[in-house]
């Protein structure tokens, strides 16, 4: 289980850069699958993204999933953190994902410019799609947790 420690209303938008990211799990039609989004890059995203000043962790997730995807769902534990390392001059991230579920209908999402195609994806699909280590390894323990979800 993820354990990551982060002082609730701590402004850590000024000490370094945090993306907070839902994995979004959807359970049905006996098959466990994950949400993503697709940038206009042709990248697959999970939802979220950076904090904004003054904001706490959990508050920036929902925002993000409202501003994203017009939608407002329940924000699930903390199921991955790491440091996504990146060349100079960018700067290091760290990645905290939460595990979140989902009852809506992926064609009932409505998108924001930042994306242009939801889709769900099983476990075997997760490897063909290019996606960076952190985001990986976050869906593959939700994953994992979706197989003890009753």
């Amino acid at each position: 289980e993820a354990f990551c420690l982060f002082a609730p209303m701590t402004d850590y938008s000024e000490l370094f850069r945090v993306s907070a990211k839902a994995v979004i799990c959807v359970q049905g039609h006996g098959q466990d699958r994950v949400l993503l989004l697709r940038t206009p890059a042709g990248k697959w995203d999970m939802p979220g993204g950076r904090l904004e000043p003054g904001e706490d962790i959990e508050a920036s997730l929902a925002r993000e999933l409202v501003e994203e995807m017009g939608i407002s769902i329940p924000i699930g534990p903390v199921i991955y953190c790491s440091v996504r390392r990146r060349a100079p001059p960018k700067q290091n991230v760290v990645v905290v994902a939460y595990v979140c579920t989902m009852d809506t209908e992926p064609d009932q999402i409505v998108l924001s410019a930042e994306h242009e195609t939801v889709r769900l994806f099983s476990a075997a699909e997760i490897g063909e799609l290019g996606l960076v280590d952190s985001y990986r390894e976050a869906i593959e323990k939700a994953f994992g947790h979706m197989s003890t979800m009753v």
